[in-house]
């Protein structure tokens, strides 16, 4: 996360609700947990870093919507993740052209690849 993004947070002017999951997860805190504590002053729960499983839906559906596509290729991309079947099977059988079809699993795999890469990092953590 950039100065200027966390000084934002901080300062509690308006940034991507993809980056308070961020927050969230590297806190341990539940999904939402910052949104909560804005409407309520309640403090968040826990505090103790918790990994999710690398594959675990929640993760991947806020990378899907944060990545710089085209709405209806994140809408697929969640509709996929929250199946929770064969991703590419899935992909291949959606009723859309081969271009988006071809967007949708570069989205996929580039989700795949963050997933993993940070699997990998907190192994030791």
């Amino acid at each position: 996360m950039s100065p200027v993004t966390w000084g934002k947070v901080e300062a509690g002017e308006a940034v991507r609700l993809n980056t308070y999951a961020g927050i969230e997860r590297a806190f341990g805190w539940s999904t939402g947990a910052i949104e909560h504590f804005v409407a309520t002053g309640d403090e968040p729960i826990g505090g103790r870093r918790v990994w999710l499983e690398p594959w675990a839906p929640g993760l991947m559906i806020d990378m899907a919507l944060g990545v710089d596509r085209d709405p209806a290729v994140k809408v697929d991309l969640v509709w996929i993740i929250r199946s929770g079947g064969n991703p590419i099977d899935m992909i291949l059988e959606l009723d859309r052209d081969d271009h988006h079809k071809v967007e949708v699993l570069a989205a996929y795999r580039d989700i795949e690849k963050q997933v993993r890469y940070l699997a990998s990092t907190q192994k030791g953590a």
